[in-house]
Protein backbone atom coordinates (compact mmCIF):
# COMPACT_ATOMS: atom_id res chain seq x y z
CA UNK A 1 0.00 0.00 0.00
CA UNK A 2 1.21 3.20 -0.58
CA UNK A 3 2.16 6.02 1.48
CA UNK A 4 0.65 9.29 0.17
CA UNK A 5 3.75 10.33 0.70
CA UNK A 6 5.30 9.67 -2.80
CA UNK A 7 1.91 11.26 -4.56
CA UNK A 8 1.34 14.49 -1.87
CA UNK A 9 1.56 17.39 -4.84
CA UNK A 10 0.83 14.75 -7.66
CA UNK A 11 -2.22 12.34 -9.57
CA UNK A 12 -1.09 9.08 -9.29
CA UNK A 13 0.30 7.36 -12.54
CA UNK A 14 -3.37 5.88 -13.42
CA UNK A 15 -4.54 8.95 -13.65
CA UNK A 16 -1.70 11.90 -14.73
CA UNK A 17 -0.76 9.64 -17.53
CA UNK A 18 -3.87 8.61 -18.88
CA UNK A 19 -6.24 11.46 -17.77
CA UNK A 20 -7.91 12.02 -21.18
CA UNK A 21 -8.94 8.14 -21.57
CA UNK A 22 -10.48 7.51 -18.35
CA UNK A 23 -13.27 5.94 -19.10
CA UNK A 24 -16.12 6.47 -16.41
CA UNK A 25 -17.98 2.84 -15.56
CA UNK A 26 -20.21 3.55 -12.41
CA UNK A 27 -21.33 6.56 -10.51
CA UNK A 28 -22.85 6.27 -6.79
CA UNK A 29 -22.67 2.45 -6.72
CA UNK A 30 -24.24 0.81 -4.22
CA UNK A 31 -24.97 -3.06 -3.04
CA UNK A 32 -23.06 -5.63 -1.19
CA UNK A 33 -20.53 -7.89 -1.05
CA UNK A 34 -19.26 -11.07 0.82
CA UNK A 35 -16.62 -11.97 3.35
CA UNK A 36 -17.75 -15.04 3.99
CA UNK A 37 -20.16 -18.06 3.63
CA UNK A 38 -22.51 -16.16 6.18
CA UNK A 39 -21.55 -12.21 6.32
CA UNK A 40 -22.00 -9.56 3.80
CA UNK A 41 -20.67 -5.93 4.52
CA UNK A 42 -22.78 -2.92 2.58
CA UNK A 43 -20.70 -0.65 0.92
CA UNK A 44 -21.78 3.08 -1.62
CA UNK A 45 -19.09 3.92 -3.61
CA UNK A 46 -18.89 7.53 -5.20
CA UNK A 47 -16.94 5.84 -8.85
CA UNK A 48 -15.62 3.32 -10.50
CA UNK A 49 -12.98 4.19 -13.25
CA UNK A 50 -11.01 2.43 -15.73
CA UNK A 51 -7.49 4.06 -16.93
CA UNK A 52 -5.20 2.01 -19.23
CA UNK A 53 -6.14 -1.20 -18.22
CA UNK A 54 -6.43 -0.75 -14.33
CA UNK A 55 -9.31 -0.30 -12.70
CA UNK A 56 -10.43 1.87 -9.36
CA UNK A 57 -12.33 3.83 -7.36
CA UNK A 58 -12.45 7.69 -7.00
CA UNK A 59 -13.84 8.74 -3.46
CA UNK A 60 -14.43 12.64 -3.11
CA UNK A 61 -13.50 13.94 0.14
CA UNK A 62 -13.32 17.30 1.63
CA UNK A 63 -11.32 18.67 4.21
CA UNK A 64 -10.54 22.30 5.76
CA UNK A 65 -6.21 21.98 5.34
CA UNK A 66 -4.69 19.66 3.14
CA UNK A 67 -1.71 18.20 5.34
CA UNK A 68 0.43 14.95 5.99
CA UNK A 69 -1.74 14.11 8.52
CA UNK A 70 -5.09 14.29 5.91
CA UNK A 71 -3.17 12.25 3.89
CA UNK A 72 -2.15 9.19 6.06
CA UNK A 73 -6.06 8.88 7.92
CA UNK A 74 -6.99 7.02 4.60
CA UNK A 75 -4.08 4.60 4.50
CA UNK A 76 -6.20 2.03 7.15
CA UNK A 77 -9.50 2.90 7.03
CA UNK A 78 -11.64 0.33 7.19
CA UNK A 79 -13.96 2.26 3.95
CA UNK A 80 -11.03 1.53 1.67
CA UNK A 81 -10.36 -2.01 2.61
CA UNK A 82 -14.32 -2.88 1.36
CA UNK A 83 -14.00 -0.61 -1.91
CA UNK A 84 -10.47 -1.96 -2.78
CA UNK A 85 -12.26 -5.67 -1.97
CA UNK A 86 -14.82 -4.59 -4.35
CA UNK A 87 -12.95 -3.57 -7.04
CA UNK A 88 -11.01 -7.55 -6.41
CA UNK A 89 -14.47 -8.88 -6.82
CA UNK A 90 -15.07 -7.28 -9.83
CA UNK A 91 -12.28 -7.48 -11.79
CA UNK A 92 -8.94 -9.49 -11.70
CA UNK A 93 -6.37 -8.90 -9.56
CA UNK A 94 -3.30 -7.51 -11.69
CA UNK A 95 -6.12 -5.43 -13.12
CA UNK A 96 -6.83 -3.40 -9.95
CA UNK A 97 -5.52 0.06 -9.26
CA UNK A 98 -6.88 0.73 -5.99
CA UNK A 99 -8.69 3.60 -4.50
CA UNK A 100 -7.72 7.26 -4.45
CA UNK A 101 -8.81 9.64 -3.22
CA UNK A 102 -9.67 13.30 -4.88
CA UNK A 103 -9.52 15.60 -1.97
CA UNK A 104 -10.91 19.21 -1.88
CA UNK A 105 -9.76 22.08 0.09
CA UNK A 106 -12.10 25.04 0.08
CA UNK A 107 -11.01 28.55 1.26
CA UNK A 108 -11.61 31.84 1.17
CA UNK A 109 -10.86 33.77 -1.71
CA UNK A 110 -7.20 34.99 -1.20
CA UNK A 111 -6.52 38.85 -0.04
CA UNK A 112 -4.54 40.55 -2.82
CA UNK A 113 -2.16 43.31 -2.48
CA UNK A 114 -2.34 46.83 -4.21
CA UNK A 115 -0.55 45.26 -7.19
CA UNK A 116 -2.73 42.10 -7.25
CA UNK A 117 -0.19 39.38 -5.93
CA UNK A 118 -1.96 37.47 -3.16
CA UNK A 119 -0.73 38.29 0.60
CA UNK A 120 1.78 35.49 1.59
CA UNK A 121 0.43 32.62 2.98
CA UNK A 122 -3.28 33.44 1.68
CA UNK A 123 -4.48 30.36 -0.31
CA UNK A 124 -6.91 29.51 -2.69
CA UNK A 125 -8.92 26.27 -2.99
CA UNK A 126 -6.78 23.24 -3.22
CA UNK A 127 -7.12 19.64 -4.81
CA UNK A 128 -5.03 17.08 -4.17
CA UNK A 129 -5.13 13.24 -4.97
CA UNK A 130 -3.84 10.56 -2.51
CA UNK A 131 -3.53 6.75 -3.60
CA UNK A 132 -4.69 4.13 -1.53
CA UNK A 133 -3.52 0.36 -2.65
CA UNK A 134 -3.35 -2.52 -0.99
CA UNK A 135 -1.22 -5.22 -2.07
CA UNK A 136 -2.75 -9.51 -1.61
CA UNK A 137 -1.19 -9.67 1.99
CA UNK A 138 -2.56 -5.91 2.91
CA UNK A 139 -6.20 -7.20 1.72
CA UNK A 140 -6.07 -10.48 4.26
CA UNK A 141 -4.99 -8.15 7.00
CA UNK A 142 -8.07 -5.70 6.37
CA UNK A 143 -10.08 -8.79 5.93
CA UNK A 144 -8.66 -10.54 9.33
CA UNK A 145 -9.44 -7.00 11.11
CA UNK A 146 -13.43 -6.62 9.41
CA UNK A 147 -14.16 -10.09 10.22
CA UNK A 148 -12.83 -9.93 14.02
CA UNK A 149 -14.79 -6.32 13.86
CA UNK A 150 -17.74 -8.59 13.17
CA UNK A 151 -17.34 -11.10 15.74
CA UNK A 152 -16.88 -8.24 18.34
CA UNK A 153 -20.50 -6.64 17.10
CA UNK A 154 -22.08 -10.08 17.36
CA UNK A 155 -20.65 -10.84 20.96
CA UNK A 156 -21.79 -7.50 22.17
CA UNK A 157 -25.37 -8.38 20.89
CA UNK A 158 -25.38 -11.86 22.35
CA UNK A 159 -24.72 -10.12 26.01
CA UNK A 160 -27.33 -7.61 25.35
CA UNK A 161 -29.92 -10.39 25.00
CA UNK A 162 -29.07 -12.08 28.69
CA UNK A 163 -29.34 -8.57 29.68
CA UNK A 164 -32.44 -6.33 31.17
CA UNK A 165 -33.21 -3.44 33.81
CA UNK A 166 -32.37 -4.85 36.57
CA UNK A 167 -28.58 -5.48 36.02
CA UNK A 168 -26.35 -2.94 37.83
CA UNK A 169 -24.52 -2.37 34.74
CA UNK A 170 -24.63 -3.23 31.09
CA UNK A 171 -22.11 -5.49 30.13
CA UNK A 172 -22.33 -5.05 26.24
CA UNK A 173 -21.04 -2.18 23.82
CA UNK A 174 -18.18 -0.80 25.68
CA UNK A 175 -17.97 3.42 25.46
CA UNK A 176 -15.74 4.81 23.14
CA UNK A 177 -14.52 7.04 26.06
CA UNK A 178 -11.89 8.69 23.77
CA UNK A 179 -14.58 10.36 21.51
CA UNK A 180 -16.64 12.71 24.10
CA UNK A 181 -14.83 15.76 23.14
CA UNK A 182 -13.19 14.84 19.42
CA UNK A 183 -15.97 17.66 17.86
CA UNK A 184 -16.72 19.67 20.66
CA UNK A 185 -18.57 18.26 23.91
CA UNK A 186 -21.08 15.02 23.31
CA UNK A 187 -24.61 16.60 24.07
CA UNK A 188 -25.03 13.17 25.92
CA UNK A 189 -21.69 13.02 27.91
CA UNK A 190 -23.76 13.58 30.97
CA UNK A 191 -26.07 10.18 30.54
CA UNK A 192 -22.90 8.20 29.38
CA UNK A 193 -21.45 9.56 32.32
CA UNK A 194 -24.35 8.60 35.16
CA UNK A 195 -26.28 5.84 33.04
CA UNK A 196 -24.37 2.42 34.33
CA UNK A 197 -26.93 0.68 32.82
CA UNK A 198 -29.08 2.41 29.85
CA UNK A 199 -31.76 -0.38 29.78
CA UNK A 200 -33.12 1.48 32.91
CA UNK A 201 -33.97 4.59 31.31
CA UNK A 202 -35.60 3.01 28.00
CA UNK A 203 -37.93 5.65 28.29
CA UNK A 204 -35.99 8.71 29.35
CA UNK A 205 -34.53 9.25 25.71
CA UNK A 206 -32.05 12.58 25.86
CA UNK A 207 -33.36 15.87 24.67
CA UNK A 208 -32.32 15.49 20.86
CA UNK A 209 -31.54 12.12 20.68
CA UNK A 210 -33.13 10.95 17.11
CA UNK A 211 -32.57 7.90 15.15
CA UNK A 212 -32.07 7.52 11.81
CA UNK A 213 -31.82 4.30 9.73
CA UNK A 214 -29.94 4.98 6.29
CA UNK A 215 -29.58 1.91 3.77
CA UNK A 216 -27.06 2.79 1.33
CA UNK A 217 -28.61 0.63 -1.53
CA UNK A 218 -31.28 3.20 -1.32
CA UNK A 219 -32.60 4.00 -4.26
CA UNK A 220 -32.84 7.59 -3.68
CA UNK A 221 -29.02 8.24 -3.75
CA UNK A 222 -27.49 5.61 -5.77
CA UNK A 223 -27.67 5.32 -9.77
CA UNK A 224 -26.34 1.18 -9.99
CA UNK A 225 -26.69 -1.51 -7.34
CA UNK A 226 -24.40 -5.13 -7.22
CA UNK A 227 -24.67 -7.93 -4.89
CA UNK A 228 -21.23 -10.03 -5.27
Amino acid sequence: MATGAAYLLEDPPALSQERRVLELLDIEVAGSVALSSNRLVYFKMDSILRGRDKFLCLEHKTGSRFSSAWVAQWIQKMQMGVYSHVLHCLYKQEDVHGVVINGAFFHDPPKLRRDGQPYANSSDNEFHRVPVRMALQQMEAWHQDILQWMDRIEEDHDRLSHQSEGDAVLHAFQKNTESCTRYGICPFLNQCSIWSNPLQHLQDVPRGFKIELWDPRDKEYVQATMEL
